[in-house]
């Protein structure tokens, strides 16, 4: 479905515009509260020198500065008004090499049900999200969190030590910052409070985060079944999935599904995970199959296309290979595509460092990018190096399903025989890429928080500034209609101010109000022409489009460097963002006009 907004003026008018606030409510503060002995663990004054970016100058400083740097990740995505109190120690926790060992151990100190501005009567939910529900601090005489970090990896010759640094550098030392980032989650509710060896209800009832588990070889939830069927359910992979609505929309942004697959030479053969650039248009259903060819720009690194491309006849044709470097990744796509490549591959140029996520324009220098662009890892990339010049693959084929899922929904770890402390609460292994809450920290864990941050907000977290705050216009109608609303739509207007409720969804107003603040407006200041509005953050299904016209009767797509000068985004609030695209203005007396065009990518 296709909408448009239009914006025709005869003569350049000046317009003034009102920039919403956006909500008052803020994101999560976090307090350390130490409860180590004095000169011991996050106490201990063990002189020290800063590491991987960390400032700490005694062991515990840097201990105490990486648990800091892990509640900084997770405050900047949850809302609460109300300090998030973390309980911290270490502790002696033994084990070795051969026999496995414990890393760090954390969960919810509180839970409570039925207080102020609960979702669900009788629901158990984890104190932190208790407070940042109710508004204040529900239980001020507890912590909310309890972290322990096992202390033996510093203090035992036969395990690996903690490294203490914030940028991933850890080598043959385990990163704390994964650890605590994983042991976090746990405490803000990843976590069920149904023992699966026994498969009792908590109290005899029903947790937010267990509410979400489902079986689907006996089609059942755990809220509805009996303890036995929950034990056999606990160990039942790959029956055991999530079924809350945030995540099962998001998993397909995350896990990866479509792959490059590699048909010759026979050495190198097989399927290579790739991540689709922010930019360009993307790779077509039917994918695109060709000979890859490794650009040559005759200077320093000379495939890294940061200069004039000197083998375009090779590349016509072909799929371009390029490593990422100094320049723009758009403007590495622009040249490939100048020189007739028909896709272009850009490899990561750090080592263990994973797939790069790829932002850029899609008109580069006022040139429309038609090829897409999609990015695969280091070590992929060497292995196509290695193999070239006749390596053949295909762009876009399509693996069996999204790892980690069964049917539509992620995976729970559900290992028989049961792994007390593991199984049920985390995701399953088999997910690709790796997420923060498997039962083991990976080492290309960072700090977006994957579908962690889908899980909190499935559970009944506020969460904020993530990618995908509505993920689908039915979602957003959970969080923007009043309860019993029925004028839900996507071509009605409940409130009458003449605004649609996807063209609502889209600009991020409120269905039930006039937001017609945040449509688009002229604004004009000489010699300045400028083309306003606000957006909800980037919706998963929804796209838009600028096209230009002197007639009102035929319409161009609008063309950076021709008609606009440079597009500019900021953000309003915790939700929305304001785009602001600078009009090249008309001649004295002459007009502009401009079409807005909303594109759905399903539905009506």
């Amino acid at each position: 479905m296709n909408l448009f907004i239009n914006s025709i003026a005869a003569f350049v008018r000046i317009l003034i515009i009102l920039v919403l606030s956006g909500l008052t409510a803020g994101a999560a503060t976090f307090t350390i509260v130490v409860t180590d002995a004095a000169g011991y663990g996050f106490n201990d004054t063990t002189s020290a020198s800063p590491e991987g970016g960390n400032p700490g100058t005694t062991v515990g400083e840097l201990r105490v500065n990486v648990l800091q740097e892990a509640m900084d990740t997770w405050g900047q995505y949850l809302q609460s008004d109300v300090a998030i109190r973390v309980e911290a120690s270490f502790y002696v926790g033994g084990g070795s090499a051969s026999t496995g060992f414990t890393l760090a151990r954390a969960g919810p100190i509180t839970v409570d049900r039925d207080f102020p501005n609960a979702p669900l009567s009788g629901v158990w939910y984890p104190g932190a999200l208790v407070n940042s529900l109710a508004g204040y601090d529900y239980d001020s005489s507890n912590n909310d969190i309890v972290v322990e970090v096992n202390i033996s990896l510093d203090t035992q010759s036969n395990l690996p030590d903690w490294y203490y640094g914030y940028d991933g550098n850890a080598g043959s030392e385990v990163d704390l910052l994964d650890v605590l980032q994983h042991e976090l989650g746990h405490g803000l509710g990843f976590t069920s409070l149904i023992d699966p060896s026994d498969g009792q209800l908590f109290f005899n009832r029903i947790d937010t985060y267990s509410r979400n588990l489902y079986d689907k070889e006996t089609n059942e939830a755990w809220e509805d079944m009996t303890n036995p069927e929950r034990i056999a359910s606990a160990i039942n992979d790959p029956d055991l999935v999530w079924t809350g609505p945030y995540t099962t929309e998001a998993f397909p942004s995350i896990l990866l599904s479509p792959v490059i697959e590699v048909t010759s030479p026979v050495g190198i053969s097989g399927e290579y995970s790739y991540v689709e650039a922010l930019y360009g248009p993307p790779v077509p259903v039917d994918g695109i199959s060709g000979t890859l060819v490794i650009v040559d720009d005759g200077t320093g690194t000379t495939s890294d296309a940061c200069d004039t491309i000197q083998n375009g006849a090779a590349l016509a044709g072909n799929i371009a290979y390029i490593d990422r470097g100094s320049c723009n990744f758009d403007s590495k796509s622009l040249k490939a595509q100048q020189a007739g490549a028909i896709a272009v591959i850009i490899a990561n140029n750090l080592a263990g460092d994973g797939i790069v996520n790829m932002s850029g324009s899609d008109i580069v220098d006022g040139v429309t990018l038609t090829i897409p662009t999609v990015a695969i890892s280091y070590e992929d990339g060497q292995t196509l190096v290695g193999a070239s010049p006749n390596v053949m693959l295909t762009l876009g084929a399509n693996s069996a399903i999204p790892t980690g899922t069964n049917d539509g929904n992620v995976r729970m770890y559900a290992p028989n025989p049961l792994e007390p402390g593991s199984s049920v609460s985390h995701w399953t292994t088999d997910a690709n890429p790796d997420l923060l809450m498997e039962p083991a920290i990976n080492p290309d864990i960072r700090e977006d928080l994957d579908l962690s941050l889908t899980l909190m907000k499935d559970i009944g977290w506020n969460v904020l500034d993530i990618p995908y705050p509505h993920l689908s216009y039915d979602l957003w109608i959970l969080e923007a209609f009043s309860s019993g609303a029925t004028q839900t739509g996507r071509t009605e207007d409940p409130e009458r101010d003449g605004v649609l409720n996807i063209e609502e969804y889209f600009f991020g107003g409120d269905p039930e109000a006039p937001s017609l603040d945040r449509l688009p407006v002229m604004e004009y200041s000489s010699p300045d022409l400028d083309f306003v509005f606000t957006r909800s953050f980037a919706p998963a299904d929804l796209s838009y489009s600028y096209e230009i016209s002197t007639d009102a009767s035929t319409w161009v797509a609008a063309v950076e460097g021709v008609d606009y000068t440079e597009e500019t985004i900021s953000s309003v609030g915790t939700t929305a963002e304001q785009v602001r695209l600078k009009l090249v203005a008309p001649s004295a007396g002459g007009r502009v006009l401009v079409r807005f065009r909303i594109t759905e990518a399903s539905g009506p």
